[in-house]
């Protein structure tokens, strides 16, 4: 006796945009010292969905069924239950905005360089420089939360595996689950497991930075020795 599903998935329309200025120049301080400036501003604008068929899971919103929850018998019981939170939250309703996260307008990134002759066969060079990247979790190339806008209706072949309940002839007699998009609001799925993005996702950046020796020998050769390092910061979860 078989079993399935009948998955209706939203289409997604989605536009996300970025826009950066940037500055740089070259400076001989000395004739020996040479240093590179500059400066680099992005606004990476994060996705909305042309129907508004997003949402994100807010922890902290009050749950529409916390005051039952807190008056229910038992309820002394779990004190954390009256103060029960969490829901999912859809963009472009209620004066939630379109955006699926919040626009960061802080991205400056510096760099900065120097290089320096310290003798007439000696060079010190060394950099530091902030580098951030487009949000592949925030951006129209990401995978967006659209849980009310898809549904699964399942095919129950069988309920005790033997019998058959329902035949391919007519294997949805009760008919198809539509979705239910945003009408429900915080109730979307309560008492249900929920899949979602959190509010609270950041334009990820690297740190680089590196210095370096560099020193001519006899017989046209020369030596250098390095040290380069980066970390990553605001790195974002797989959405």
């Amino acid at each position: 006796v078989g079993q399935g599903d009948i998955q209706y998935n939203a289409s997604a329309a989605l536009t996300s945009h970025s826009y950066s200025l940037y500055f740089q120049d070259d400076w001989r301080a000395t004739p020996r010292l040479t240093l590179n400036i500059g400066l680099r501003y992005n606004i990476y604008v994060p996705r909305t969905e042309r129907y508004n068929r997003m949402e994100y899971i807010d922890p902290t919103a009050a749950s529409p069924i916390a005051s039952a929850v807190a008056n229910a018998p038992g309820a002394s019981l779990c004190p954390a239950c009256s103060h029960l939170a969490g829901g999912l939250v859809f963009v472009g309703t209620k004066g939630v905005g379109r955006h699926q996260f919040p626009v960061e307008w802080g991205d400056a990134s510096p760099r900065f360089g120097f290089a320096y002759a310290a003798t007439k066969n000696t060079v010190v060079r060394g950099g530091y420089g902030i580098y951030y990247y487009p949000a592949y979790s925030t951006g129209a190339n990401g995978t967006p939360g659209q849980t009310g806008f898809s549904t699964s209706t399942p095919y129950v072949g069988s309920v005790d595996g033997l019998t058959p309940t329902n035949y391919i002839s007519n294997p949805f007699p009760n008919g198809f689950i539509n979705p239910v998009g945003s009408s429900e609001g915080l109730a979307t799925l309560i008492g249900n497991k929920i899949i979602g993005s959190l509010n609270h996702e950041r334009v990820p950046y690297s740190e680089n930075w590196n210095f370096s020796i560099q020193q001519m020998l006899p017989w046209a050769m020369m030596a250098q020795g390095s040290y380069v390092g980066s970390q990553g910061v605001q790195l974002n979860v797989g959405n």
